[in-house]
């Protein structure tokens, strides 16, 4: 399965001369292409030549539940989210923000009879595009009803592409009275489910050397 890749943007900020992990969207200098893109193997080269090496951690097939794994999902489950909501990372570090919350539909089910879910957690604008993962020590086996106190699930289960909002009215009063319209977030986000990434595959290995 070819590797999911990460975007990467132009910054006029000098990258630290050590390893650092780089979250999506986190900005930094790359050779420019014809397409836009660049290849992992030739990512990695770039930065070892110039001294700082990056630490890689890729998703495969085998990290996506299996049809009976998503079917053994319970309706609310624990999730994490790792991304940079509104642009917001540890610049010092290079580091994502992480935040946890719990599904608010099932996953294993079409959410409005789309291959998708809802989670309930906090997805800024800049959240697009940020994984979801079930990272559980300790969970309930459904097929024998026993708590598995010492076992460990890790999942990649979808990716944030959106969510509602609300848009709240208010009154500024500066001799006249206008109405102001802000949209809000309500909390929640739409999640497109990991099986969906399967289906490119096949073309990403036709575009790929």
């Amino acid at each position: 399965m070819a590797v999911f890749g990460m975007v990467f943007e132009r910054h006029d900020r000098a990258v630290p001369r050590r390893g650092i992990g780089l979250p999506m969207g986190v900005a930094t200098r790359l050779p420019a292409t014809r397409t836009g893109s660049v290849q992992h193997s030739r990512l990695v080269e770039h930065f070892k030549n110039v001294g700082t090496p990056l630490f890689l951690c890729a998703l495969n097939a085998g990290n996506v539940p299996t049809s009976e794994q998503w079917a053994d999902f319970d309706v609310i489950e624990d999730v994490l989210m790792v991304g940079c909501p509104n642009g917001i990372y540890d610049e010092a570090n290079n580091h994502p923000i992480v935040r946890r919350g719990i599904t608010a539909t099932a996953m294993g089910k079409d959410y409005n009879h789309a291959p998708e879910f809802m989670i309930d957690m906090a997805c800024f604008p800049g959240s697009s595009g940020s994984p979801v993962f079930v990272n559980q020590i300790g969970y309930v086996d459904r097929k024998t009803g026993m708590y598995r106190v010492d076992a460990r699930r890790v999942f990649f289960v979808g990716i944030l592409y959106g969510g509602p909002e609300i848009t709240n009215e208010g009154e500024i009063r500066l001799g006249v009275v206008p109405t102001v319209a802000v949209a809000a977030m309500m909390h929640l986000g739409l999640v497109v489910r990991s099986t969906m990434m399967l289906t490119f595959d096949d073309l990403i290995r036709q575009v790929l050397p």
